[in-house]
């Protein structure tokens, strides 16, 4: 289990005054123009690990999952966001404190707003903050996920004949397991963008989303993702993303439907050969209100990994990794400001290169865990 820090402790008693509290989401500081906002999870977990040949490994934790803390300033038509985020247990970073939120945005034209700084990504449909979230563990695995999180640029957001879109000019269009919750903060090694369209007819919600980065950064050989190294090498990162989804409110169900496709092209063959990632990703979830405080998830996902080999052979094919997961989940709510959720998963990895088993000889996975969420 991971020390516990103050931040936690601080976080953690403010959120259970909260919760009793007859306060509303955001805690008004100055009138209405300035309110504090944020949450702190946590869990307990099992996890059992099944290895190629060799016995299932488990391992228990009991531990804070994360926790954000913010300011948000609203002078209309001027407004701004500033949080912190502290992450615990396993984590793609080895720092455990982060400046999230860091941007201001100006409305404008009624409908349309412009925003500077640091800000989320478009891109993937599963939500970043804990509280948004439906399922303990997300879909996606690894570095094949796709969840919005961070990057610097500045953002144009408005809407037309009832479509509402964005354009964003970014210093990285998707982070890397190594800095989820920011971008490179350098323009000069690529300059992004994304773009996205949302629709609602009816019970019906659609969007899609693009990406793109001609970046001068290198690759690591261990994980496939973009890394920050002496070599000059970069590559082109284009992500595609397409969701759906549909209500059905006298049912209180809903099903949701996410297609995801990114290709990254090393500008060298600098990765065992490799002149192409691809990455394929599909979820499918399921939601159903049970009572005016319970919902039942469902939600079956996958994902794969290809690589294109340049001077080996015919320039062929090779799978990399793969994985399908299945999910169900129970949230219950506590109160207005806390919410106690359950998991059961199941995932099923391959992993190869060439025949032989490469990156992990991981073959599943069960997970079981329970997670409380405290929020204000």
């Amino acid at each position: 289990m991971k020390h516990i820090s103050s931040l936690y402790l601080a976080l953690f008693s403010l959120a259970a005054v909260l919760m009793v509290a007859p306060s509303r989401a955001d805690i008004p500081i100055f009138e209405d123009k300035i309110s504090l906002y944020g949450y702190i999870a946590g869990s307990g977990q099992q996890l059992w690990r099944g290895y190629a040949g060799e016995p299932t490994t488990s391992d228990s934790t009991l531990a804070l999952d994360a926790a954000k803390l913010g300011l948000a300033f609203n002078f209309a038509p001027v407004s701004a966001r500033v949080s912190f985020y502290a992450i615990g247990g396993d984590t793609w970073d080895d720092n455990d404190f982060h400046l999230l939120e860091a941007n201001i945005s100006c409305k404008v034209f009624d409908t349309s707003t412009i925003t500077f700084g640091r800000f989320q990504s478009w891109i993937g449909y599963e939500a970043f903050d804990i509280p948004d979230q439906n399922f303990i563990t997300p879909a996606t695995t690894g570095y094949l996920g796709i969840i919005p999180t961070f990057h610097e640029g500045v953002k144009f957001e408005s809407c037309f004949s009832g479509i509402r879109y964005g354009v964003a000019v970014v210093d990285s269009v998707y982070p890397t397991p190594g800095t989820p919750y920011r971008g490179s903060g350098d323009f000069n090694d690529g300059i992004g963008f994304e773009v996205y369209a949302k629709r609602t007819i009816k019970n019906f919600t659609g969007m899609v989303a693009l990406g793109h980065q001609n970046t001068k950064r290198g690759y690591d050989t261990n994980n496939f993702m973009l890394v920050d190294p002496p070599d000059n090498c970069g590559a082109k990162d284009w992500v595609f993303d397409i969701i759906g989804e549909y209500k059905l409110p006298a049912a209180k169900a809903a099903f949701a439907a996410e297609f995801c496709h990114r290709t990254t092209k090393p500008k060298d063959e600098y990765v065992f050969l490799f002149t192409r990632f691809t990455t394929y990703f599909g979820m499918l979830t399921y939601k159903q209100g049970m009572s005016a405080k319970d919902t039942l998830y469902v939600r079956a996902s996958a994902g794969r990994m290809t690589g294109k080999l340049g001077n080996i052979g015919n320039a062929r094919t090779e799978k990399i990794i793969q994985y399908q997961k299945f999910s169900v989940a129970f949230n219950h709510a506590l109160s207005k400001y806390c919410d106690l959720r359950a998991e059961a998963s199941y995932t099923k990895y391959k992993s190869e290169f060439f025949g032989w088993w490469f990156l992990d000889d991981q073959e599943k996975e069960t997970f079981l865990g329970a997670q409380i969420v405290l929020k204000f």
